[in-house]
Formats: structure tokens, C-alpha cells, sequence
């Protein structure tokens, strides 16, 4: 069993940090992250815009899938219009 780490630790195992990069890489390889980019340059994103999860913060795994949920389900909120009426990924969100 792994022991407990602390809220400042940091995730040390390659195959744990593999894994969390490739579910944010799939996160980034959508349409809604490519306009949310485009329209929201970085110096003007707000704490209530979508935010990367840092993979390499200690998080129990539970805790991380959490964390790339929210995130996927916010990026979605910047879908492009048309999937709003033909797809099945969300909803498009005026920014």
C-alpha cells in the first residue's frame, strides 16, 4: 500500500504520471479546448475558466479522475456550436 502523501507533495511514480498526462492530453485533443485557446487569450482566463489539473500534484487516483471530470465537463461549456446541434459532446457557451 502506498503511503499517505502530504498536500505540497509531489506525484513521483513514471507510471501514475504516464497515465495522468494521457488523460490530459485526450482533454486537450477536443474541439471545445481549441476555441476555449482561441477566444481566451491566458492573460485574461478568470479562476472561474477551466483550468488544467497539474498532474504532478499528489492526488489519491479517485481524487484526480475527479478533478479531469470537472475539467472536461467545463471545456465543454466551449464547444463549438455546431456539436451543440448535431453531436452529442455538450453544450456551446457564448463567452
Amino acid at each position: 500500500e502506498r503511503p499517505k502523501l502530504a498536500m505540497n507533495e509531489r506525484e513521483t511514480d513514471a507510471h501514475r504520471l504516464e497515465q495522468r498526462r494521457k488523460l490530459i492530453r485526450n482533454g486537450k485533443n477536443t474541439r471545445g479546448y481549441d476555441r476555449y485557446t482561441q477566444l481566451v487569450p491566458r492573460e485574461k482566463r478568470r479562476r472561474s475558466d477551466p483550468q488544467t489539473p497539474d498532474v504532478t500534484m499528489a492526488y489519491s487516483k479517485r481524487q484526480f479522475d475527479g478533478l479531469v471530470r470537472a475539467w472536461r465537463r467545463r471545456l465543454h461549456e466551449w464547444d463549438p456550436p455546431d456539436l451543440k446541434d448535431g453531436g452529442s459532446e455538450g453544450v456551446a457557451r457564448n463567452p
